[in-house]
């Protein structure tokens, strides 16, 4: 083979190459794009808040795709009392009567923060925030004493919940 043929068959292997190597990084660069937008299209329901107490401060997301949530924003801020009862931080929300949509359940994750009514039909409302195993848990998840609708997700500094004392004063609002 001449010398002539050998350069050109390394020179279209090379373009080969090269063309695999662009349509490759093309190809995954709009593939991390989509789910780019697809990330952000999920998130568009996502509301930051922040719940202070002490000189705490716990960075919140809330699902409003979820009707309780969003009915549950339109009520924010709200200044409670807020009481650490072991793998749970609860607060009162009075006057916030909202009804629930089906979803509600007693097993949670560590982080979720959920809306709860009394079921006996007092008027007794509050928001819950699970940052541990509680007193009604199986050991693998974090339970309540009565079903929740999870409207949110703390997304920073959850280990400050654990120093949330009892009676303390709790602002919870949107950022």
């Amino acid at each position: 083979m001449s010398d002539y043929k050998k350069y050109y068959f390394s020179y279209m292997s090379i373009i080969i190459l090269l063309l695999g190597i662009t349509y490759t990084y093309t190809n995954l660069t709009s593939q991390k794009h989509d789910h780019r937008n697809n990330l952000l299209n999920k998130n568009k329901f996502m509301i930051k808040a922040q719940l202070k107490f002490s000189d705490k401060l716990v960075t919140v997301m809330i699902d409003t795709s979820n009707p309780v949530a969003k009915e549950f924003v339109k009520h924010m801020p709200i200044n409670s009392i807020g009481h650490n009862i072991g793998g749970e931080v609860y607060f009162r929300t009075k006057g916030v009567d909202l009804e629930y949509d089906d979803t509600e359940r007693s097993e949670f994750e560590m982080g979720d923060v959920t809306y709860w009514r009394s079921p006996t039909g007092e008027d007794k409302f509050a928001i819950a925030i699970f940052y541990g195993n509680t007193q009604f848990s199986n050991w693998k998840s974090p339970r309540a004493s009565s079903p929740c609708v999870k409207i949110g997700k703390v997304i920073d500094n959850m280990e400050a919940l654990k120093l949330a004392g009892a009676d303390e004063d709790i602002i919870f609002s949107l950022e």
